[in-house]
């Protein structure tokens, strides 16, 4: 009989077999005139091989610079100063879709030679590129593909520029892609095209993909894990169902509140009180206190760790310490 702590190590082992990026107590650094600045900050995170694992957060909160890190293209006064990341992807075997897909083409080649490069760099034959890249196209949605071949940069949308860019991408053939914010200028119809296309990939050809955004329909529909990004760090994450079902922290539930859908019941949108803390400033504690009007004691005292809520679920918060006893707060208002 397997008891259930063998269960629990078998399950772990299983896990870090399957490991395909690991991150250890990462912290990124910029040096600016004013300070330094910790956009990512103690940062630990595992993603599976073939898994897709949306990363979630505000604007600021260090998504885009963590994924720039997974592909070793930080910006040239950014560094990691402290932790490591590890996976088993070679370079050429990344591919990263940018939030300005306009700067990432080229605008002395047409779409279609772009596509055709990165296919002769990725051993498709010379013969079968042109059809290979045909193919791309049609497969991120691009109507008219005949057309789009033949079209420079300057003459697409920024939809159409999205799309390109992923054919691009996907030509590399690549095991490990990172999306950042791929449906920001998508409409909903081909929004749910990409997405679905995602989808594919992870189910048939096991891509391991990494897909940063601020959309939370995007990752309803595609993530198997979803992990929330706070003030540079995770701050909960577990798969989809039980951070968007089930959300621990306070910050993962005013998100989800916040959501483009949501209205409260005299027919307006819900918004997170506050702003998000400069990273050149973080406050003492939980960085979410000063906007949580619920907050905890503790919150204004010490930074919580990642606590245990389930075997696949974890969340950085004092609510989950049985020691926590919730502080007294001023009606009417938010604290800082």
């Amino acid at each position: 009989m397997i008891t259930a702590q063998a269960a629990g190590k078998r399950g772990e082992e299983t896990m870090r077999r399957n490991t395909a990026i690991s991150v250890d107590g990462l912290w990124v650094s910029f040096t600016t005139p004013e300070g330094i600045m910790h956009p990512v900050r103690n940062l630990s995170l595992e993603v599976c091989h073939g898994e897709i694992l949306a990363i979630l957060g505000e604007s600021g909160a260090g998504k885009s610079l963590l994924a720039k890190t997974f592909m070793g293209i930080l910006p040239s006064d950014a560094q990691v100063v402290k932790g490591e990341v590890s996976d088993s992807f070679g370079f050429e075997e990344r591919a990263m879709v940018l939030q300005d897909p306009k700067k990432f083409l080229d605008p002395t080649l047409s779409i279609g030679k772009q596509i055709m490069e990165t296919l002769k760099y990725s051993g498709v034959r010379r013969s079968q590129r042109r059809s290979e890249a045909m193919k791309l196209l049609e497969r991120v949605a691009m109507d008219d593909s005949e057309k789009r071949f033949h079209q420079y940069v300057h003459e697409l949308s920024g939809g159409l520029a999205q799309r390109a860019v992923m054919a691009v991408a996907l030509a590399k053939k690549p095991k490990l892609l990172i999306a950042d914010e791929p449906t920001t200028a998508l409409d909903e119809k081909n929004e749910e095209k990409l997405i679905d296309l995602l989808v594919e990939l992870s189910e048939e050809t096991a891509l391991t993909t990494i897909l940063v955004t601020h959309n939370l329909q995007a990752a309803r529909k595609a993530a198997h894990r979803i992990a929330v990004m706070y003030a540079g760090r995770i701050i909960e994450i577990g798969t989809k169902e039980e951070v968007l079902t089930q959300p621990v922290h306070p910050y993962t539930q005013a998100l989800l509140a916040s959501d483009q859908f949501r209205k409260n019941d005299k027919g307006r949108l819900v918004t997170i009180q506050g702003i998000p803390p400069c990273p050149m400033n973080f406050p003492k504690g939980d960085a979410f206190s000063v906007r949580n009007p619920d907050a905890l004691v503790m919150d204004f005292l010490e930074e919580p760790p990642m606590m245990k809520v389930s075997d696949t679920h974890y969340a950085a918060t004092w609510l989950l310490d049985p020691r926590c006893k919730r502080s007294k707060i001023a009606e009417g208002g938010t604290h800082g």
